[in-house]
């Protein structure tokens, strides 16, 4: 067992990785430039540059929030309710009234050039979307926001929206739906039911040791699956587990009622929304909040960054859509590798670049040369480093 995780030897050749200290700003949130309207949700790619508004029309920014155009699946237009994104923010889902259809949903795995129908079809008035770090697995869960008793089961497909399948789920009103990057771990709540989760993209679903609560009401997952989060909207309580569902443990929240939550990579900063109310924020997997001091809204949505750094929300009744973000220092992780070593770290929400050095000196860093690739399992970045005839040190620099 290393007993450092940031300093593997392989052969005779040292490699260490050292971490970038960078204070965290003060949260703060300012309105961006989307349009003044009726928001009713928000989803955003890993980094959070790609951000994806719900509202009348389906609004992409490709800058965080500076620039907004406008799309909408065909006949679809002033009927949506949900909508997901991948990692990327090139999938994106809507879910709601397609003309001569009924409810269903519709995917573009173009950043919303183009629109595919889906095969899956639900009664309910909301239609709750998540969806895997590819964009192929997606969950969609109907709602029943208007009490016309129209209740529906979890529906999933695993090709892109393309063809869908009714789980074993009970037919109630889902309230929120996550998933973990790769889809395999679902969670959902629903009006009368436990926390279900499960491990099998949805095949098989586990009714967890939490209440059945009428008022569930928001859910995040982390990329693993083995942290998740939910609360409800009336309860002042939040549930999270950080097995993957094994066991569970219930906090107090702030204030209610709680309306959405979103989460970082590793579980460790969480975001929840009150309709109405404010914005709350937790540094310790949803141990403790703190309010973000922002004036009373009817905040129906957030979204955040892998890293967490970086949140969105959009409030409902002719609102606006908001952006916090702060800069967080990326962890650098390094596992020894057949050829040499392996480093990744959470994709960053600001820019970082890879730097090396032959010594642990203040000076002569230079730019690694190094490609990094995506790993969808955990929405890190992965660097393979060579067999090394000296010792190298990395560490990650802010841009």
């Amino acid at each position: 067992m290393n007993p450092n995780p940031n300093h593997v030897r392989t052969g005779t050749v040292a490699i260490v990785c050292f971490g970038l200290l960078l204070p965290a700003a003060s949260q703060t949130w300012t309105p961006t430039s989307a349009p003044t309207t009726n928001w009713l949700g928000i989803a955003c790619s890993a980094d959070a540059r790609t951000v994806i508004a719900l509202a009348d029309f389906i609004y992409i920014s490709t800058n965080s929030g500076s620039t907004w155009r406008a799309t909408a699946p065909p006949n679809m237009q002033g009927a949506m309710r949900g909508i997901a994104c991948s990692a990327d923010g090139t999938t994106i889902a809507a879910s709601g009234w397609l003309n001569g259809v009924g409810m269903s949903a519709c995917v573009s795995t173009n950043l919303g050039s183009s629109w595919v129908v889906a095969s899956a079809k639900y009664t309910s008035f909301t239609g709750h979307l998540a969806s895997s770090a590819d964009g192929s697995t997606l969950l969609l869960a109907g709602g029943d926001l208007q009490a016309t008793g129209d209740k529906s089961p979890i529906f999933t497909s695993r090709d892109f929206g393309v063809t869908w399948i009714s789980n074993s789920t009970p037919k109630t009103d889902w309230r929120a739906v996550a998933c973990s990057a790769d889809g395999s771990t679902m969670v959902a709540v629903g009006a009368g039911q436990p926390i279900l989760t499960s491990k099998n993209y949805g095949g098989a679903w586990q009714s967890n040791s939490t209440p059945a609560w009428g008022n569930w009401s928001a859910a995040a997952c982390s990329p693993d699956g083995r942290s998740i989060i939910a609360g409800a909207s009336a309860s002042a309580w939040i549930y999270r587990t950080t097995d993957g569902g094994a066991t569970w443990t219930s906090n107090a929240f702030p204030q209610v009622p709680l309306f959405a939550l979103a989460c970082s990579a590793d579980g460790s900063r969480a975001v929840g929304v009150c309709y109405p109310g404010g914005i709350y924020t937790s540094s310790d997997s949803g141990v403790t909040w703190v309010s973000n001091g922002v004036p009373s809204k009817s905040w129906i949505g957030v979204a955040s960054s892998t890293d967490g750094a970086k949140l969105l929300a959009a409030a409902a009744l002719g609102d606006q859509v908001f952006a916090s973000e702060s800069v967080l220092s990326p962890l650098l992780n390094i596992q020894p590798s057949q050829t040499g070593a392996r480093l990744s770290w959470c994709i960053p929400s600001s820019e970082f670049i890879l730097e090396e050095n032959s010594y642990a000196s203040p000076s002569n860093w230079t730019q690694s040369a190094l490609s990094a690739s995506f790993n969808l399992t955990n929405l890190h970045l992965e660097v393979s480093t060579p067999t090394l005839s000296e010792q190298r040190f990395y560490r990650l620099s802010q841009r």
